[in-house]
């Protein structure tokens, strides 16, 4: 079984690397994650394991940041809190804090425009992996 690459910090300087294998063509990608140790550099390091595990160890494709333009997914998570806190009861913000609460730890800080059906897939796995995790009931 292959292990997870690790989180690492660049010799050079204060910067958070991992190194990502193709499963396939075996190339070997580098990702810099940002200032090492940091929360924004562990949830891009999640983010990009996360992606290249639901895509079966083949390397993500290449995305903007967030400073590139768009929205991000925390701008549109606290855009849609409010409307959401008026149109549903308590419970259910719960069940909907709790979804969001993973789409932030993998995509916060990701360019909203980017996230496409391969994020989704991540997301909807990693929120089946959660087993201790309230289940709400459904409303239909």
């Amino acid at each position: 079984m292959t292990r997870t690459p690790i989180y690492r910090r660049k010799k050079d300087r204060n910067a958070a690397i991992v190194t990502l294998t193709d499963s396939v063509t075996k190339e070997r990608r580098d990702y810099q994650l940002g200032d090492y140790d940091t929360p924004q550099s562990r949830e891009r390091y999640h983010c990009l394991i996360a992606q290249w595990e639901a895509a079966d160890r083949r390397l993500p494709a290449r995305k903007r940041q967030a400073g590139e333009g768009g929205l991000t997914i925390n701008e549109v998570i606290a855009a849609y809190m409010p409307v959401a806190a008026q149109k549903f009861s308590p419970t259910r913000m719960f069940a909907i804090k709790d979804s969001l609460r993973i789409l932030r730890e993998l995509y916060g800080s990701s360019v909203a425009e980017d996230f496409g059906p391969m994020s989704l897939v991540t997301v909807r796995n990693a929120m089946a992996n959660q087993r201790s995790a309230p289940v709400a009931s459904s409303p239909w």
